[in-house]
C-alpha cells in the first residue's frame, strides 16, 4: 500500500477521532460511539497495512473508547443489546494485549490486568441479569 493511502487513511482517522471525542463531550454517547466504531475500521486497516506498534496502540486505545461509550449506554438504558458490544470490545482489545506480550513488545501489564477485571465484571453482570448464554459465550 501506498504512503499516501496510509497518510489519507490516518488523516481520516485524525478527523474522526476529533469528532467522536466532540461527542463524546457533548454526552451524545450514541454519536460518539458510531464515530469510534468507524474510528476502529479505519484504523484496523492502518494497522493491517503498516503492522507498526503506534498504530497497534492506537487500535487498542479505539476498541477500548467503543467499549466504554457501550458501557455507559448501557448503564444509562440497562439494555442487555449494549452490555455485548461491551464485551466484545474488551475482548478484542485484550486479544491484542495479549499478541504484543507474545511478541515481547513493550506492554504494560498493570493495564492488562485491569482490562481483564473490567471484563470479568461484565461477565458478573450477565450473571446478575441471568443471560446465561451470553455469559458462556464471552466466557
Amino acid at each position: 500500500m501506498s504512503d499516501i493511502t496510509i497518510n489519507n487513511l490516518k488523516e481520516e482517522a485524525t478527523s474522526l477521532y476529533k469528532n467522536a471525542l466532540n461527542l463524546f463531550g457533548n454526552n451524545k454517547m450514541s454519536d460518539a460511539c458510531n464515530e469510534f466504531k468507524k474510528l476502529t475500521i479505519v484504523a484496523e486497516k492502518i494497522y493491517h497495512y503498516t503492522s507498526h506498534e503506534d498504530d497497534l496502540n492506537f487500535l487498542i486505545k479505539n476498541y477500548l473508547e467503543v467499549a466504554k461509550c457501550y458501557n455507559l449506554i448501557y448503564k444509562s438504558t440497562h439494555e442487555n443489546k449494549d452490555l455485548f458490544p461491551t464485551c466484545l470490545y474488551y475482548e478484542k482489545a485484550i486479544y491484542l494485549y495479549e499478541e504484543k506480550n507474545k511478541t515481547n513488545q513493550d506492554i504494560k501489564k498493570e493495564d492488562l490486568i485491569k482490562l481483564m477485571e473490567i471484563y470479568v465484571q461484565l461477565l458478573w453482570t450477565y450473571l446478575e441479569i441471568k443471560n446465561y448464554k451470553s455469559y458462556n459465550n464471552f466466557s
